[in-house]
Formats: C-alpha cells, sequence, structure tokens
C-alpha cells in the first residue's frame, strides 16, 4: 500500500532501537518522520506545527508524562488528531477501554514491519481497518460499561471531573475507576446531560482529597477538567 508522501507521522516512543525501527519503516513506505524519545518532547514538536502532523503513533508507557496524557494534550490541541496506541500491556485498563472503543487505533508489542505500515497507510487513509477477532466497535463510548461497575454514593456526593466523549477521555476515566477501585474508594460516574461533557466522576465529599491524591493529575486537560470552584455538590 503506498502512503500520501505529503502525510507526516509524529512517532513517540522511549525505546531508541524500536522508534528508529518504526520511523525506518514509515519513511520506506513514503512518510514523514518526526521522532520523540519522551511525551513532553513529542508534545513540544506537535505544538510547534501542530497542523502539520496527519497521525500520532504513541506509547502508552514512557516515563513521565504518559502517553494517555499525550494523547489528551494532543486532541486538546486539535480535536479529532488521529492517535495509533501502541503497547505491551493489552491486559491494561486503558489498552482494553481503547481497544474495546476503537480496536484499530491499538497496536500491541511486539508487532513487525508490515503491521506498522500498514495500521498507519490504513488510518492517515481513512480506510477501513480489519482487527483479527474483534467485534464491532460501540458508538458511542461505552461510558455504560464504567457507570455500571459504580458504587452508590449516599453521603455528599461531589462531582470531582467531568470527561468529553472522546477516546483518550474515556481510556483515562477506566484508568481512573481502576485507581480508585483498588484502593477501595467508593465512586461513581454519572452522565451530565445537557452539558459539553459527556460524564461526571462523583466520590463522597469527604473521600475528594483522598480521591485526588491517587489520581493525581493524570489526563487534567480540556477533554478531562475539574468542575468550575467551588465544586457542586450533588442531589440525591
Amino acid at each position: 500500500m503506498s502512503a500520501d508522501p505529503q502525510a507526516t507521522i509524529l512517532v513517540v516512543e522511549d525505546n531508541s532501537a524500536l522508534r528508529r525501527l518504526m520511523a525506518r519503516v514509515l519513511i520506506d513506505q513514503g512518510f514523514q518522520v518526526l521522532q520523540a524519545s519522551t511525551a513532553p518532547k513529542g508534545l513540544e514538536l506537535f505544538q510547534a506545527q501542530p497542523e502539520l502532523v496527519d497521525l500520532a503513533v504513541v506509547d502508552m508507557v514512557m516515563p513521565g508524562m504518559s502517553g494517555l496524557d499525550l494523547a489528551a494534550e494532543l486532541e486538546r490541541l486539535r480535536p479529532g488528531i488521529k492517535i495509533l496506541y501502541t503497547s505491551g500491556y493489552g491486559s491494561s485498563v486503558a489498552m482494553e477501554s481503547i481497544s474495546h472503543r476503537s480496536p484499530d487505533r491499538v497496536l500491541l508489542k511486539p508487532f513487525d514491519a508490515t503491521e506498522l505500515a500498514e495500521r498507519v497507510s490504513r488510518l492517515v487513509a481513512d480506510e477501513p481497518v480489519v482487527i483479527a477477532g474483534a467485534g464491532v466497535s460501540p458508538s458511542p463510548l461505552a461510558w455504560d460499561r464504567l457507570v455500571e461497575a459504580s458504587d452508590r454514593i449516599d453521603t455528599e456526593p461531589v462531582e470531582m471531573l467531568e470527561y468529553r466523549d472522546t477516546v483518550a477521555a474515556f481510556a483515562i476515566a477506566a484508568a481512573h475507576s481502576a485507581a480508585l477501585r483498588a484502593a477501595g474508594v467508593q465512586y461513581a460516574f454519572r452522565p451530565r446531560a445537557g452539558s459539553e461533557f459527556a460524564m461526571a466522576l462523583v466520590v463522597a465529599a469527604a473521600n475528594v482529597q483522598h480521591a485526588r491524591n491517587l489520581i493525581g493529575s493524570v489526563g487534567l486537560g480540556v477533554d478531562v477538567a475539574e468542575p468550575a470552584p467551588p465544586m457542586r455538590q450533588l442531589g440525591d
């Protein structure tokens, strides 16, 4: 499959050998390639020319700023930017969430040159990608899975975070829920009818600071935001 010679791919991968290999494969396919070894460097390259990049190939697990954080920032800067997530941890909550929504946007390691070249070429060309063993991707995002797994919050429920209806926001919400669940903090996801955000994360008022400490700043941006202060308390 021949590539659009004008298409530019941003490759963000902390493994230098793999990054160079990916760049060489894509260059051989006719793409222009920008390389970054860290998420902040990838963000810097993108910010310099945000309209130049046709697709970002982002490693999910990197030291410091994660691939999820980078993806959220890229989508904030240019809504609708195409992102291909790579990872060796297919069973992680975030990767499972993205795979459920958009299996064509996930490429699990180890992958070969042919897989990389074909996936990138099809995504750039907006051609359908058939993933073996993958079902039909649900639309809209499967927020109902997170809602169904929620706890019941009876005491002073407070909106802590809001999430847009994007792949990055959904994956971040899934990661947040996993962190809270593992720590035994009760939480709930509630639809935001009539709002620009699709979903809100709700915790008991007494658990807000603990939940903040667990989640940190992961994903905060435009796709994932804090309600304007003071936080709104929800009625029964």
